[in-house]
């Protein structure tokens, strides 16, 4: 996230503070200013995805999060809490490289000291 984007989106939670009257700052509230549930969330994304004429839903931004994470170095381990998974194997599913990444890392291997 940029400095920008942070500044914008902490003056953006500001504003609808004081228009919603909440006492917890929610960047995305619903109708009636309350957190939106998933199903809501995931209705909201699919409809955006499909206005914009773009492959898009909810779960691409697990996915995301969880590969930017892995990107910098976040353990596994780490990304399964986060993710709120109870099986390690179905976070490694979340974790993607591309090609360039894998021949990054591996690149940096040194097997003898």
């Amino acid at each position: 996230m940029t400095d920008e984007l942070q500044s914008t989106l902490e003056i953006y939670l500001q504003e609808h503070e004081k228009f919603f009257q909440m006492k917890t700052l929610i960047l995305f509230p619903s109708k009636s200013a309350k957190l939106f549930k998933a199903r809501e969330f995931r209705r909201l994304t699919d409809k955006l995805g499909k206005l914009a004429d773009f492959s898009f839903s909810s779960h691409d931004l697990r996915r995301t999060y969880a590969t930017n994470l892995s990107k910098i170095g976040v353990s596994a381990f780490i990304i399964q809490e986060q993710l709120g998974h109870s099986d390690i194997r179905v976070t490694m599913r979340y974790v993607n490289h591309d090609e360039a990444d894998k021949h990054k890392i591996i690149k940096g291997v040194q097997l003898y000291s």
